[in-house]
């Protein structure tokens, strides 16, 4: 359905925070395309932070999965989960949609974006879901195993509704007391040179996305003796550990950043530094979003659908012959393990310098994941 008129649009993209980040794009666009439309993001409440006050939203609704989990671990039956889960349906049905955008594509999104009670359901085609996610949608774009950023085949999937693909980076908004909290540590810090960021840490399930911390000092070191920089280690919840290392390995002074309580506070000292390094995870792509020099260590996950948007030369990938994967739980991780520090620090250099480098090989062995 092309050039239709929808007043009461929902976006769904529940999960994670870095998924989120690539749909930003697509919501810039969506907005510019319906100004006086009522749009609202259906997300997990572990991934509802960066919307909150979002600028071009008008409501921001969380499927509270948590609590449901805990009611699970704290003795509920099944039934009474089912019931909640229920509840959170009708209520979203009650929102009268007539338009409802699956980003996500899978069998979660799928029963959401069904329950939106929408006339007009875009999402992907079979073949382009990892679940049969096609059978809760209307209007789906075949990608016909076409590789593009997430960012891209997000704006794409708008076109179905007739909206040219164009590109824009999407806004951030930071309130007062998301700011406050990083200001106040930038300011204590030494005068120097760039502020520079790193984000050791990944997902707790995933830790095979993670580089060594004995690299990360090394860096770091790097960077204070070369550049007076300013090296701050960005951390989450059950990464205490992993800064350690990474504290008592460096010989020189670099700062634990703040303990930041949510994802905008996080996205704000990301838009003050210049220059972020970290793997494939929210924060860092939080980074290039906002259009910061990022460098990405990518491990597993095939880098062609997450580099930094414009700057694929930033993404670092071994290719090796077991690449790309989904193993969680790899014994070696040689994908990470393989990734020197003297090859990041070249890449951050060229970056902070404005250097060009030549566009990488990030075309896995095993070509894309399904």
């Amino acid at each position: 359905m092309k050039g239709g008129k929808f007043e009461n649009i929902a976006i769904v993209r529940l999960s994670s925070i870095g998924d989120v980040i690539f749909a930003m794009p697509a919501l810039t666009l969506l907005r510019q395309s319906f100004p006086h439309s009522k749009i609202t993001w259906i997300v997990e409440d572990r991934a509802a932070d960066l919307l909150a006050n979002h600028p071009l939203l008008d409501e921001v609704i969380i499927m509270p999965r948590r609590s449901w989990k805990k009611m699970r671990a704290e003795g509920a039956s099944l039934l009474a989960v089912w019931k909640a889960m229920r509840r959170f349906g009708r209520e979203i049905r009650e929102r009268k949609f007539d338009l409802a955008i699956d980003f996500q594509g899978n069998i979660k999104s799928g029963l959401v974006t069904r329950a939106t009670g929408a006339v007009t359901k875009l999402g992907f085609a079979q073949g382009d879901t990892k679940e049969p996610n096609w059978l809760f949608t209307t209007t789906r774009l075949a990608l016909n195993g076409e590789i593009m950023h997430r960012m891209e085949r997000d704006i794409r999937l708008l076109g179905l509704i007739g909206i040219a693909p164009t590109f824009l980076w999407p806004p951030f908004q930071f309130q007062p007391n998301d700011k406050v909290i990083v200001d106040q540590f930038v300011r204590d810090l030494p005068n120097g040179g760039p502020l520079i960021v790193l984000n050791p840490g990944t997902s707790s399930w995933f830790k095979s996305k993670r580089w060594d911390p004995e690299y990360y000092a090394s860096i770091a070191d790097y960077f204070v003796l070369s550049r007076q920089a300013r090296v701050i280690i960005n951390w989450g919840p059950d990464e205490i550990e992993v800064v350690d290392k990474i504290l008592n390995a460096a010989k020189h002074r670099i700062h634990r950043a703040p303990d930041l309580k949510n994802m905008r506070q996080v996205g704000y000292l990301m838009s003050q530094a210049d220059l972020v390094v970290g793997s494939d995870t929210g924060p860092v792509h939080l980074a290039a979003a906002q259009r910061k020099k990022t460098v990405i260590l990518f491990g597993p996950y095939d880098p062609r659908f997450y580099y930094p948007f414009e700057h694929k030369e930033r993404a670092l990938f071994m290719n090796l012959a077991c690449s790309p994967c989904r193993y969680r739980d790899c014994p070696d991780v040689d994908c990470m393990r393989l990734i020197s520090p003297v090859r990041v620090a070249q890449v951050c250099d060229a970056a902070l310098d404005n250097q060009p480098l030549p566009e990488p090989n990030l075309k896995p062995n095993k070509g894309a994941p399904t």
